[in-house]
Parts: C-alpha cells; structure tokens; sequence
C-alpha cells in the first residue's frame, strides 16, 4: 500500500488555560467532513502537475480551547522536492484566514487561525495549494503511477466522513492503462476500497475513519507519460547560492579570526611592550633643570639634565660592560 507515505498531519493549535492547573485539550474536536479535489496534469515539459483544493469542515467544542487548524503537506516525493506552493486559505465564502507556515520533519505545516481568538462549532477552511513532479516510473508494473496517500496516517482526530475527487486531464486521459486502485486501512494494508467513474473524475467516499486510516490511489498511465525528474534552473540555482553560502561562511569565519586576533595585539599594545628610552624634552626657551623647577621634579633634573647635554653632543655617555671571568 505504501510506496511513498504522504503524511497530512491535521492538529488544532494548542493553548494552556489560565486557571492553575488545567490545559486545553486541543484534540477534542471532529472532522464532520473533509473533501479533497486532485487536478493532475503536466506542464509543457511533460512534468507532472498536481493542484489541490481540501475543503475541511471541523466542529470545535464551545469552550475556549482551539484557535484554528494544522495542516501539514510533505515537500518531497521519492527523495526529490515538489516545489510545494500554497496559493490561498479561504473559508467557504471565499473569506482570507490568517495563516503562518513553518517546516516540520519534512512537512510544510500550515498554521490557519488567529492566536488572540477561539474558535467554536463548526468551521470551514478552504486549502488550495500546488506541487510538481507527483510520478514516477516503477518497473514491477511499467508505467508512471501516480501513486498517492490521499487524507494521510497522521490525523489524530476522527474523519466523519470523506471524499476525494482525483481530476484527470485530458492531455494524459487517453493514456491511462487501466481502472485506477484503491486501498484503504492503516500503513500495510491491502484492504481495497471502491472508485467510481464520472468521465474523467474518480471518486472514493469513505465514513468514519479513525486514527491512522489512509486512503491510497494508484493510477497508471503508458511509460514516458510524464518526464523523468530532472534538477530545474530553479534547483541549480538554490544549490549554487547554498554552496556559496556555506563557502563564504567559512571564509567569513576565517577573516573574523584573523580580524579578531589582528585587534587583540595591536589593542592591547603587545608590539609596545619593549624597553621605552627616556624622554626629555623641555618646553621652548626653557631649560631642563627650570622646568624641573616647576613641575616639582628637583630629583629627576639631574639625570634629565645629563641626558640633554648628551643630546646635544656636549658630552658623551658611555656603557662599560661588566667584567666577567
């Protein structure tokens, strides 16, 4: 049943009570109904294509504890990524919700609800989003499948009822080698379950599935249908910009190193620490014993007064060296 596991991870958004002591229990809400459209295609270049619209209803209970719903979509498909892009999330009326995205485990988790309001009864949300290169070539039956976990094992809450409507476009409708199949159960399972056919929409209806029950489709179309995967100018690009960022970052390390070492000495003045000769130089027109007067230096006058001379070569100052044996 499973060849790739699209996991949809649906959990309200949770909140601790003010009151000591006692927590929200996000879980304690049901999914009334859960409609899904799959539209798959292919592009220009014979990738295949896959828009999704979910329409979930939730009945929330009428204390204060959710502010919305999770969804989360897989990234990837067979190792590679979807180019997953969320288009909207409406309610029923056609009304924006506020929402956030973060990554998780692999997923795009989207946030949908407002975190200063509850939410109470029934409430619909309307998901619309897109992906990219959703086949694959499997040689035990050589074809392209489009192989699919529709409403996923990661539901931690029970589905009343549910309806996927796969959409085939007529650009790969004519090669469709045969009826499409269906299972349904937890990971592993063979139990089949039941398509119907309304031109070129397949239908699968299924009530009260629990915790950890998917739905799994598999259609089949003629080998080439849809082109291989292939690293897009898109992909090129994000891996050349990722390996100059990692490049640079070192190289950025490595400067800031060096920068930081460079401050160290010459902040802390390490090249000066050397033997500093004396200085001695008196004020314009004034002698050194005069200023020594005046700066109250009398003890220092001397030997400043001795090395003045020696500057101006009236005398010599000599260094004799110990005598050693």
């Amino acid at each position: 049943m499973k060849r790739f596991l699209l996991l949809f991870a649906g959990v309200a958004l949770a909140l601790q009570f003010f009151a000591p002591a006692v927590s929200a229990n996000t879980q304690n809400f049901t999914i009334n109904k859960y409609e899904a459209d799959y539209y798959l295609s292919k592009d220009a270049d014979k990738r295949s294509t896959l828009k999704v619209i979910e329409k979930i209803t939730a009945t929330f209970p009428e204390s204060n504890e959710n502010h919305g719903l999770e969804r989360a979509i897989p990234k990837k498909y067979d190792g590679h990524t979807t180019h997953l892009a969320v288009e909207s999330v409406v309610s029923e009326a056609g009304k924006s919700y506020p929402y956030t995205t973060y990554t998780s485990h692999g997923n795009e988790v989207v946030r949908i609800g407002d975190k200063d309001k509850y939410v109470h009864g029934p409430m619909t949300y309307v998901l619309t989003y897109t992906q990219t290169d959703v086949t694959r070539y499997f040689d035990d039956t050589k074809s392209d499948e489009f192989y699919w976990d529709l409403n996923g094992t990661e539901w931690t809450v029970p589905i009343t009822s549910y309806t996927a409507n796969i959409h085939i476009d007529e650009s790969i409708a004519s090669v469709l080698k045969s009826e499409p199949a269906c299972y349904i159960g937890v990971s592993g399972s063979k139990t089949p379950c039941e398509v119907t056919r309304t031109g070129n929409v397949y239908t699968v209806s299924e009530t009260d599935l629990f915790n950890g029950v998917n739905v799994t489709v598999a259609f089949g179309f003629s080998p080439e249908t849809f082109a291989a995967y292939t690293l897009t100018k898109t992909d090129i690009v994000q891996m050349i910009f990722v390996a100059l960022l990692v490049l640079t970052s070192i190289i950025g390390v490595v400067v800031i190193i060096l920068l930081s070492v460079r401050y160290y000495r010459k902040s802390d003045r390490r090249n000066e620490l050397k033997p500093i000769a004396p200085e001695y130089i008196p004020p314009k027109d004034a002698s050194v014993t005069v200023s020594a007067s005046i700066s109250s230096t009398v003890l220092t006058a001397g030997t400043a007064q001795i090395i003045d001379f020696a500057v101006r070569h009236y005398i010599k100052i000599m260094k004799h060296s110990k005598k050693v044996f």
